[in-house]
């Protein structure tokens, strides 16, 4: 209904209580609604960069259908996009129409009367006003007091004299997002796009950061039944001395449990998008009047992006290296053995009777991560999705594989609320 005119406001007095304290009344708002218009031509004015053939399929207009405007804005929010690829940050559009039943005032009155017969139909030529192309001048970070410079810079799309892509900045922007190092950025505030004075289609990016502490120390005593007295303490911090790396440490030992664990990631190994991990660890476990479990190994991984720059390809191999002691007699009975046909085996029970030998899981685990979830600590909306298999067997003497298949997704429902499925 483009021809839709909403008149003044009308108020007219109904009723007046008898002090003249309240009054009622009636509010008539005037609507005009016209003629509901299909669309007869759908053409494309002013675009020089991009062919109207290109820009047609980013409109779900067709020639026949009612016309609608959210359609229309909708194709200027892609066309804005593709034109923001490529450099042109200050692409504007609108439609113009033009009525099939629209009366010429130059023409005489039988005309006019004619042309106001004529069908509902409408043509609408979208007026696209391109700008010119715009480039980066200066890329500038500001508050990122530990974090270093580089670590931020190689998570941007942008580059200093390159094409200025508002898609990229987009992309970027959520990549740091990702890191979870800084507070969310957002608005104008943050993200600051300025035209270079007295340079000509320049334009300097300043990017306002708020480090977060990623950094987290434990530490405690205390006691329990099963483990009896203990001591913990575990350090970690996912952006080690501003370089962007993780490092992992902890330390529990009690009478009955012990566990000691050292990780260390890097995510751009060689100074390149390649993320290298390494994680090694020793385990000793008491179970009263049945036996004592040691447990020592670790593991190595590489991962790489593929295609979309929010996925990842991952390859972990680890060495785990099993041994049973102090095992209660009772297990060797050869009833109870008879009776539980696994127990020897999870035990480490030799055929003759005796314990002995250890169990060495050799495993290798190829995994996929797609993962576009804006923030690691407050997620809000995306998606991460996980492919993985364990298969142990390249060596050592067990083996098994074991698949994995997960999927979480967020979606927001306010600025301060979303709601969160796994699978």
């Amino acid at each position: 209904y483009i021809t839709t005119q909403v008149g003044n406001p009308e108020v007219r007095t109904l009723e007046t209580t008898k002090d003249g304290s309240v009054r009622f009344i009636k509010l008539v708002i005037p609507v005009s609604e016209g003629p509901r218009y299909k669309i007869g031509k759908f053409d494309f004015a002013e675009n020089k960069v991009v062919k109207p053939e290109a820009l047609r399929s980013l409109f779900k207009v067709k020639e026949g259908q009612f016309y609608a405007e959210k359609n229309i804005r909708k194709g200027l929010e892609k066309a804005r996009e593709v034109y923001g690829s490529v450099g042109y940050w200050e692409f504007t559009g609108y439609p113009m129409f033009k009525r099939l039943d629209e009366p010429d005032p130059a023409t005489s009155a039988e005309e006019q009367a004619a042309a106001a017969k004529k069908p509902a139909i409408v043509d609408v030529t979208m007026h696209m006003q391109e700008g010119e192309q715009f480039f980066v001048n200066r890329i500038t970070f500001v508050g990122n007091n530990t974090t270093r410079d580089h670590v931020i810079r190689r998570e941007m799309n942008l580059v200093e004299n390159g094409i200025f892509n508002t898609e990229a900045l987009k992309h970027s922007v959520k990549r740091l997002n990702q890191l979870g190092y800084f507070k969310q950025l957002e608005g104008n505030e943050a993200i600051k796009v300025e035209k270079t004075p007295q340079e000509k289609n320049q334009v300097d990016v300043t990017l306002k950061l708020e480090e977060q502490n990623r950094n987290q120390l434990q530490f405690g005593a205390g006691y329990s039944q099963y483990e009896g007295t203990f001591l913990q303490f575990a350090f970690s911090t996912s952006n080690f001395m501003g370089r962007g790396e993780t490092l992992s440490t902890s330390v529990l030992t009690g009478a009955r449990y012990k566990d000691y664990q050292v990780s260390f990631t890097e995510p751009f190994l060689f100074d390149r998008p390649i993320t290298g991990g390494i994680n090694v660890f020793n385990r000793n476990i008491v179970y009263p009047f049945q036996f004592t479990q040691e447990t020592s190994g670790g593991n190595i991984m590489f991962g790489m992006p593929v295609k979309s720059v929010f996925s990842r390809l991952y390859v972990r191999y680890s060495l785990e290296n099993v041994s049973i002691k102090d095992l209660n007699t009772d297990f060797y009975d050869p009833e109870t053995i008879k009776r539980f046909p696994y127990l020897a085996d999870a035990l480490l029970i030799n055929p003759d009777g005796t314990l002995g030998g250890r169990r060495i899981i050799s495993k290798v685990t190829p995994s996929y991560v797609y993962n576009t979830v804006d923030n690691p600590i407050f997620p809000s909306a995306g998606m991460r999705f996980t492919a993985s298999i364990d298969l142990a067997g390249v060596g050592g003497n067990t083996n098994y594989y074991k698949p994995t298949i997960e999927l979480i997704k967020y979606f927001q429902h306010s600025r301060r609320t979303s709601f969160g499925i796994r699978t």
